[in-house]
């Protein structure tokens, strides 16, 4: 049908766009999701501001290298290009990125263990309120794929996207200060 691959080139293009952002945003704001205080957990442990940002570097360092390695930009790109069809191209996509999710999902989970440092941490609980409304968009934006709903996946891939830069402002304007996670690392 000729009007399919138009709007399956925008889905991909915004799938492109905030492919890796959640990653990017944790990566270059990581620290700062290391909060468990917005999770409901009234006995988060309290770290020491430099602690905290020594293991929230850590936990930044090792996203970035599991980012590198499930390259979604360039598996998105390909599959874009493909010959498949625009229903295999979906299925595809929401493959890749339910690989991303699983990847920032575990990787808030483990910033909030880390507790939650004894100074800034209400830039840590605003970070982790908005990367777990970018994760929700995210999961949205796979549903919607594998329903074969282009528009409603392109708007949940747009929303993702921007919560994911919003989440990364948060982190950059922290007071917290990251070597690794504050220093904006790009996977892309």
């Amino acid at each position: 049908m000729p009007g399919k691959p138009q709007p399956m080139r925008l889905l991909f293009i915004g799938a492109l766009m905030g492919a890796g952002m959640v990653i990017l945003a944790g990566i270059a704001c990581g620290g700062s999701n290391g909060a468990g205080g917005t999770n409901g957990s009234s006995a988060a442990t309290v770290r020491a501001e430099g602690e905290y940002v020594q293991e929230a570097d850590a936990l930044c360092q090792r996203v970035a290298a599991d980012a590198a390695e499930l390259d979604a930009q360039a598996r998105l790109q390909t599959i874009l290009n493909g010959n498949q069809s625009e229903d295999t191209k979906m299925a595809d996509a929401a493959d890749v990125l339910e690989e991303q999710l699983a990847l920032v999902r575990s990787f808030r989970l483990d910033v909030e263990q880390l507790g939650r440092p004894d100074a800034n941490a209400d830039d840590v609980d605003r970070f982790l309120a908005k990367s777990r409304e970018a994760e929700a968009a995210l999961e949205s934006a796979v549903d919607a794929l594998r329903a074969g709903d282009e528009g409603t996946a392109t708007e949940e891939l747009q929303r993702y996207a921007s919560l994911s830069q919003e989440s990364a402002a948060i982190a950059q304007e922290s007071e917290l200060e990251f070597e690794v996670c504050g220093g904006g690392v790009s996977a892309g």
